[in-house]
């Protein structure tokens, strides 16, 4: 019985203690909304000053902007692509005008921020390099952390060289525009050694698209020639080929490889006019760093919580220094 009645004495204790809490909170409230009242003056001057200077900062501050740019890497010269843009992200941080300006950007006005480049990952990409057994392509497959945390960073930095896409996102100033995405990638376009390999890779390419398409040409020759019963004729015109005992499926297969590849050299040629080629078409946004990046509204909100602050910390010295004296008189009498 005896503990019961202490636990109903501590609970009447509890609320007695929440309830004057209350009272002191609803005291603290009333008289915060009465200085609110008498001090509407001060806070109004304060959200209009705090708007009215959000409002120039907003119009006169240079804004950061962003755009994202999808890229496609030819000529196995993904490596030479990463070195470069590792190399312009560091004069643009040096703040090399000299370089910048000899490679076509504004002397003196920067235009870039920083720049970072990210593959595109794509496993049917890299499997379709390696034949089936192919075991340098086992052996690397094995040397893979596959974690759910790193996987992607793995990939990316083993097989880098490989993907064909990749993704440039790039941080300009007030002074970036479309112009100067189009000066990167002339950046990155030119390199004379890579140029000469991208003329010569693409004669091969046409000379081997010729060459199909005459293969081809002379496949469907023999196949006409069989389905009509005759002689197939051989390369010399005093030579005719007289054993039809060859698979006629073999041929077929073959023609339709060849349609394949064709193909697929084609869509190469396609975008393989410079060794990185813009794929779409970028937006250049501006970069929102959230609430505060409203200066006219953030400012005034930090000008009024400032002086409401000030205001608070003036009511509690004064609070303080009051019961200091009356407890310092009590304490002398």
């Amino acid at each position: 019985m005896a503990d019961i009645k202490n636990e109903e004495v501590d609970i009447f204790y509890v609320f007695d203690k929440l309830k004057e809490f209350f009272k002191k909170l609803n005291v603290l409230i009333f008289r915060g909304i009465n200085f609110i009242k008498s001090k509407w003056i001060i806070i109004f001057a304060l959200i209009i000053a705090g708007a009215a200077f959000g409002y120039y900062e907003s119009n006169t501050t240079e804004k950061e902007k962003k755009a994202t740019v999808l890229l496609r890497i030819n000529f196995d010269s993904a490596n030479y692509v990463y070195t470069s843009i590792e190399l312009l992200n560091e004069k643009v941080s040096q703040q090399d005008n000299s370089f910048l300006s000899n490679i076509g950007f504004k002397n003196d006005i920067p235009e870039i921020k920083s720049m970072e480049i990210t593959p595109i990952i794509n496993l049917k990409e890299i499997i379709e390099k390696y034949e089936v057994n192919d075991r340098n392509f086992e052996a690397v497959i094995k040397n893979i952390d596959f974690t759910t945390e790193d996987e992607e960073i793995q990939l990316s930095d083993l097989f880098n060289s490989e993907y064909k896409y990749h993704k440039l996102e790039i941080e300009l100033t007030n002074d970036g525009n479309k112009e100067t995405l189009s000066k990167i990638i002339d950046f990155l376009n030119n390199n004379e050694l890579l140029q000469q390999f991208k003329e010569v890779t693409n004669r091969d390419i046409l000379e081997h698209v010729e060459n199909n398409k005459e293969t081809i040409s002379q496949i469907n020759k023999v196949l006409d020639t069989y389905t009509s019963n005759e002689s197939l004729q051989s390369p010399s015109s005093q030579i005719y080929v007289v054993d039809k005992n060859f698979s006629i499926n073999n041929i077929i297969e073959k023609k339709i490889e060849l349609q394949q590849e064709t193909e697929s050299l084609n869509q190469f040629l396609v975008y393989s006019k410079e060794i990185v080629v813009m794929v779409n078409q970028p937006n250049i946004t501006k970069l929102k760093k959230g609430f505060s990046d409203n200066k006219t509204i953030f400012y005034p909100l930090v000008l009024v919580f400032t002086f409401l602050f000030l205001a608070f910390i003036r009511f509690s010295y004064i609070s303080f220094r009051n019961k200091a004296l009356l407890a310092e008189a009590e304490y002398n009498k």
